[in-house]
């Protein structure tokens, strides 16, 4: 059996890029989330990322993509 480390919330259910249904890499949430920071608006900084403005004030609010809260490592069965 292989183990594989994933990220989860308080529950031990997967977040981030450990959840089997994300769309986006962590490090282009984090981006996002520099970019806000630095004061650039939502429309601009969608545009350079190729997401829309909806989904990066969803990560800048703290709306989506909730930071991790322990990692575990989980068995997953080899092929």
């Amino acid at each position: 059996m292989k183990v594989r480390i994933v990220k989860t919330n308080l529950q031990g259910l997967p977040v981030g890029e450990s959840h089997h249904y994300t769309r986006y890499p962590d490090s282009l949430v984090e981006r996002a989330k520099a970019m806000r920071a630095e004061g650039k608006t939502l429309r601009v900084i969608a545009a350079e990322l190729g997401v829309s403005h909806t989904i990066v004030h969803q990560w800048s609010a703290g709306l989506r993509r909730r930071p991790a809260i322990r990692v575990i490592a989980r068995r997953v069965r080899s092929e």
